[in-house]
C-alpha cells in the first residue's frame, strides 16, 4: 500500500501541505507543495474521524494512502460473490494513535541491513521504507466498499485465539534438539510478546459473506 507524505496540524485539513522531494545541498530533501485533489480529499475524510486540534498544536509530518478507497473497491469487484476472507497484518493502530500530534515525523521508518532509522534519503533505492497502517480507516473504507469487517486485534490476541499455541506446544514436546527448541521458543515469543511483534502488529479480517439474492454485503 503506497502512501503519500504530507504536513498538517493533526485534525485540521485546512493546513495540509503535500511533501515532495527535491535536491537540497547535494542530496535529496523534503519540500512542501500544494496537495493534489486525491490527497486533499483523503485527509479531509481522515480529519472527520479525529479530534479537533488543541490551540497551539504545531504542524507535523504524516502519511496516508489516497488510493486506498479505489483499491478496496476494485478488490471487492474482482472477488465477486464468492465467500472470501482476507487478513491484513502490519504495524499500525487506530487513527488517533497513528496521527498523534507528538509524532512530529509521522510513522515513516527506514530499514537498511537490519538497522532501523528515520532518514529515507541516506541510501536511495537500497533500503526498505515503511509506515504504519491506519487500521481504523482501512476498516471504514472496506465497509464502504462492500466488505464485512470483523474488527482489529493485536497479532498476539489473534494468534493466541487460533491453534498456533497448541501446535507450538506439540512441536516443542516432540523436539529433542535444544538448539531447535530455543529457536522455536524465540520465534514464538517474537510473534506474541508485547515488546516484540505481539502488540506492534495489528490484524484485520475482511469478509465477503453470501446473502440472499446472490449478492454480498458488510453484514
Amino acid at each position: 500500500m503506497p502512501v503519500e507524505r504530507f504536513r498538517w496540524v493533526p485534525g485540521d485539513p485546512g493546513t495540509v501541505r503535500a511533501l515532495g522531494v527535491q535536491p537540497v545541498n547535494g542530496r535529496f530533501g523534503w519540500c512542501e507543495m500544494t496537495p493534489a485533489p486525491a490527497l486533499a480529499a483523503a485527509v479531509n475524510d481522515l480529519a472527520a474521524h479525529l479530534p479537533l486540534p488543541e490551540p497551539g498544536t504545531e504542524a507535523v509530518a504524516a502519511e496516508i494512502d489516497p488510493n486506498l478507497p479505489g483499491w478496496l473497491a476494485d478488490l471487492r469487484r474482482d472477488l465477486g460473490a464468492a465467500e472470501t476472507r482476507l487478513y491484513f497484518f502490519d504495524y499500525g493502530g487506530r487513527s488517533a494513535e497513528v496521527y498523534r500530534p507528538d509524532r512530529t515525523e509521522g510513522t515513516l521508518r527506514c530499514h537498511y541491513r537490519h538497522r532501523a532509522h528515520d532518514d529515507p534519503f541516506v541510501y536511495p533505492g537500497l533500503q526498505d521504507l515503511t509506515t504504519w497502517v491506519d487500521f481504523e480507516r482501512l476498516g471504514r473504507l472496506a465497509q464502504a466498499a462492500g466488505f464485512a469487517v470483523d474488527g482489529v486485534r493485536t497479532q498476539a490476541a489473534w494468534l493466541l485465539g487460533t491453534d498456533v499455541p497448541t501446535r507450538f506446544a506439540d512441536k516443542m514436546q516432540s523436539t529433542t534438539d535444544r538448539a531447535t527448541a530455543a529457536r522455536l521458543s524465540q520465534g514464538f515469543k517474537e510473534l506474541v510478546l508485547p515488546t516484540e511483534m505481539g502488540e506492534r502488529f495489528q490484524v484485520i479480517r475482511l469478509r465477503i459473506a453470501p446473502v440472499s439474492g446472490g449478492g454480498s454485503g458488510p453484514g
